[in-house]
């Protein structure tokens, strides 16, 4: 829905029916289309069907794998999201299909766009009671045929779905009067035994107040949700991250861990990585804002890592880097900090990036141990403590001759 909107306007014709013309007189049946994104908002098929329409046309072009444009699994493949888009994309006109009691007929623009995204296929025409009738087979030019008899269309029409009867149009104003969502009002908030506030009767069928338990009355403490985001593939790491935070958190505040799916890389080492993992980390992330409730996101790569801006612009919560967040801390504690960086790839992101923050002037140096990310992990813990303090003497001699 993002990309629609930014790349093309609102429509204002709305949803007209029409008659397919130049067909025996008494045999034109009537028809309505929609565009791609249209099929799946019923409100779009319940104006076609409020029209008695027999016939709906569709054309769409769905990416194959872009899980931020759908509720899906955060960690799916790109197997899995293509699975999930047609899965929904069946949904969507098979239950419309059924709910307006009408036929309908998608063609997709499938196979490779411009040699670059793959959209899905599922072309097929579905029936009235919304059963699949012929679908499409591959992602290759096809032509699907299905009889259609429109006249069946009028069983669904005159019973189930017989709008004259049931279609109770004065309860539903808020589909047309609201856009956003608008939730109910929370509960009002139950008064402890001995409170000075007297208790709303709302809450007690009978009996006292003082008589309830005080148990019965448990705080209602809702914790402060951190996402701890790894923007690279390695579940291991984020693992770690989590179980190391965990002992120093207060008890009101709760770290989740989120990997970033496929196809990002195993570890980020340049820019390169940083760019393919941001990428990668964005797509499975964003459907997060809203469907799960996040106070505060923090990126765990030791970089001004490219999914910082990204989740800046897109999430109205606060997005940190861990990097960023140790040189503010560290300035609290000292004048100045050496950084001991892995390959040297890494000494040189992480020297632009103290420069990004404004750092580098506190900064005694930056040296590197010559290990990649990943073989951190592979070492044995102590030779991996022996090389860090190695270099750690250096920076600290080197900020002691510079204070």
């Amino acid at each position: 829905m993002e990309a629609l909107n930014r790349y093309f306007k609102h429509g204002n014709l709305s949803f007209k029916a029409f008659r397919i013309a130049d067909l025996p007189a008494g045999t034109e049946p009537a028809a309505g289309m929609m565009i791609c994104n249209d099929r799946r908002w019923p409100e779009a098929w319940r104006c076609l069907g409020l029209q008695g329409v027999e016939l709906v046309l569709c054309g769409y072009n769905t990416a194959g794998f872009a899980s931020h444009l759908w509720g899906s699994n955060k960690s799916q493949d790109q197997e899995e999201a293509e699975q999930t888009a047609i899965f929904h994309h069946k949904l969507v006109m098979q239950s419309n299909s059924y709910m307006n009691a009408t036929f309908a007929v998608c063609a997709a623009r499938a196979g490779m766009d411009d040699g670059l995204y793959h959209l899905i296929g599922g072309s097929c025409i579905v029936g009235r009671e919304g059963d699949v009738l012929a679908e499409a087979k591959t992602v290759e030019d096809e032509i699907v045929i299905a009889d259609c008899d429109l006249d069946l269309c009028k069983q669904g029409k005159s019973r189930t779905f017989d709008f004259s009867r049931h279609h109770r149009v004065e309860h539903y104003q808020r589909i047309v009067e609201q856009t956003g969502v608008i939730t109910p009002p929370r509960l009002k908030e139950r008064q402890r035994p001995g409170s000075d506030t007297e208790t709303s009767g709302d809450f007690c069928s009978s009996g006292s107040v003082a008589s309830v338990p005080p148990c019965q009355y448990p705080e209602q403490i809702r914790k402060i949700r951190i996402l701890l985001r790894n923007p690279n593939a390695t579940t291991s790491m984020t693992d770690n991250c989590v179980k190391t935070i965990q002992p120093t958190l207060p008890p009101d505040v709760e770290v989740i861990g989120f990997t970033a799916p496929h196809p990002a890389p195993s570890a980020i080492e340049g820019n390169f990585d940083n760019i393919c993992s941001a990428a990668a980390a964005a797509r499975a992330i964003l459907p997060m804002q809203h469907r799960d409730h996040i106070d505060a996101i923090l990126v765990a790569c030791y970089s001004d890592h490219a999914l910082i801006r990204m989740l800046r612009e897109e999430f109205n919560v606060p997005v940190i880097g861990i990097m960023e967040a140790s040189l503010f801390a560290t300035r609290t504690l000292s004048g100045r900090f050496g950084i001991i960086a892995t390959s040297y790839r890494s000494k040189v992101l992480q020297e632009e990036a103290l420069r990004h923050y404004g750092m580098e002037s506190f900064c005694a140096g930056v040296e590197s141990c010559n290990v990649a990310v990943l073989g951190l992990e592979r070492k044995p813990g102590e030779q991996v403590l022996a090389l860090m303090g190695e270099i750690g003497k250096t920076l600290a001699a080197q900020g002691a001759r510079r204070c």
